[in-house]
């Protein structure tokens, strides 16, 4: 299938290093928000975290930042964010920043931003990246990697954010362990889970492994509370980050289709944008579809379907973002 594919190099600050975790929203009244963190190239005596955040206006194809960087001092090296719009319809921050568990909220879509409120004072080891589910009766699950642990979990609320728990950890399945000392929790490290709904009370993640060749897939039946142990996909784990969405038709009816956004090493050295897609909710993939070649791997990337039925996918590496849009999708 030939896929019409325009790409974007999105400007950034000229101080900018280490740009990584990005988030990607739809913006209410068109066109396409940003929100990414990045370290300053200006020598600090520890490094100072900043999130910025752009436009992009589909109507002219540009993009243009928002209000001026959050800075957040001091941050350590685990910093982490996932940015999403609320329940309230406002641009709401989760972030790890010092080993804190914080959040932050914009009324005028990143432009300007509240007083960070913290969620938890004890000492965290989490990467969240990936973007939250809203399910049933107002529970958000958000995606979240445990490094501590080498676990990936859910974090949930039910009442529009104020209060969260987490669910219980996604453990490997013995195939994946067999080999290894039965107390070594280590063994099988799984990072960067992405969720997809496929169901009113189930849940699916897939999970990117360390050191092993695919993709891992856990399923939950309780919206997000407890998890069945992780099995291997079909798909390449491949490097850097990863995410899925479910797509929507035209009358924003949700249907089988899944798409997944990952990142592969080839031979010559390169690495390529790869889409998996999925007509059955994630339990067996269709096509595989090299995107793009880039010449240094990701370390992050950000998919949505807009309202247009265009695929959005944004990916940063080291200095630089850059922008595909995927039009004229068939949805399966």
């Amino acid at each position: 299938m030939k896929w019409n594919i325009d790409r974007y190099k999105i400007p950034t600050s000229e101080d900018a290093v280490k740009i990584e975790n990005i988030s990607v929203i739809e913006h209410p009244h068109g066109g396409i928000i940003a929100v990414f963190s990045y370290i300053s190239n200006v020598k600090t005596v520890k490094p100072i975290h900043y999130t910025g955040t752009l436009y992009f206006n589909e109507k002219n194809n540009t993009w243009n930042p928002q209000g001026n960087p959050l800075e957040f001092h001091p941050s350590s090296e685990n910093f982490s964010h996932t940015t999403f719009l609320n329940l309230m319809g406002n641009l709401q921050m989760m972030y790890v920043s010092d080993c804190r568990l914080l959040y932050n909220i914009s009324y005028d879509y990143g432009k300007n931003w509240k007083e960070i409120e913290i969620l938890l004072e004890e000492s965290v080891m989490w990467k969240m990246n990936n973007h939250p589910i809203f399910m049933k009766h107002g529970r958000v699950v958000i995606p979240v990697y445990d490094e501590g642990s080498g676990r990936s979990f859910a974090y949930i609320s039910d009442d529009t954010g104020k209060n969260w728990f987490p669910s219980v950890f996604i453990e490997p399945s013995e195939d994946l362990t067999e080999n290894s000392d039965p107390e070594e929790i280590f063994a099988c490290r799984m990072g960067s889970p992405t969720f997809i709904q496929a169901g009113e009370r189930k849940l699916v993640c897939f999970i990117q492994p360390e050191n092993r060749d695919k993709l891992l897939c856990s399923v939950s039946d309780d919206f997000g509370e407890t998890w069945s142990n992780a099995f291997e996909t079909d798909i390449p784990s491949g490097v850097g980050g990863i995410e899925s969405i479910r797509l929507r038709d035209s009358n924003g009816h949700y249907t089988p289709t899944v798409v997944l956004v990952y990142n592969q090493e080839k031979t010559n050295g390169q690495f390529s944008v790869m889409l998996a897609i999925s007509s059955d909710i994630g339990e067996s993939w269709d096509e595989i579809i090299e995107l793009g070649e880039i010449e240094i791997p990701f370390t992050d990337i950000s998919v949505i379907q807009t309202d247009d039925n265009k695929l959005h996918i944004i990916y940063c590496s080291k200095q630089e973002m850059n922008h595909l849009v995927v039009n004229d999708f068939v949805i399966f």
